[in-house]
C-alpha cells in the first residue's frame, strides 16, 4: 500500500515511517500539510496518516479538505495525536477520518489502524 505520513515531529514521523515500511508499505513523508494534495495525486496514495497538531493546518481540518475531493473521498485517513483517544474520536467523526491512533500506540496499532481505515473507505464506496 502507498501511504503518506504528515507529521511535523521528525522523531514521530520516522517511527511512523519505519513501522509501516517494516510491514511492506511504500511510504511518503511530509513535515507539513503543504504539498499533501500533490503528493496524493503524484504517488497514487491509498492512505494518509496525519498528526492532528500540525503547525500550518490541523490534521482534522486537512482530512475535511481531502474529503471534499473525489480522490480524497477514497483515501483511508488515520488521525494521530498524543491527545486523549476520546477527543481524537470526536475529531475523527467531524473530519470523516476512518481511524484514530494515540502516539503511544504507534508501534503496536499503526498497521491495524491503516488497514481499518482503508477497509472502511471500501465499504463507504460500495454503499454509496
Amino acid at each position: 500500500m502507498r501511504i503518506l505520513i504528515i507529521d511535523d515531529d521528525d522523531v514521530a514521523r520516522e517511527v511512523l515511517s519505519l513501522t509501516l515500511k517494516q510491514s511492506g508499505h511504500k511510504v511518503f513523508e511530509l513535515a507539513t500539510a503543504i504539498g499533501a494534495t500533490r503528493a496524493i495525486f503524484e504517488h497514487d496514495i491509498e492512505a494518509v496518516v496525519v498528526d492532528v497538531n500540525l503547525p500550518d493546518i490541523s490534521g482534522d481540518k486537512l482530512a475535511r479538505v481531502l474529503r471534499q475531493n473525489p480522490r480524497g473521498s477514497r483515501l483511508g485517513i488515520v488521525l494521530v495525536s498524543s491527545r486523549p483517544i476520546e477527543e481524537l474520536r470526536a475529531l475523527a467523526t467531524v473530519a470523516q477520518a476512518d481511524a484514530v491512533l494515540s502516539k503511544a500506540d504507534i508501534r503496536s496499532r499503526l498497521e491495524i489502524a491503516v488497514q481499518q481505515a482503508c477497509q472502511r473507505r471500501i465499504r463507504v464506496a460500495h454503499s454509496g
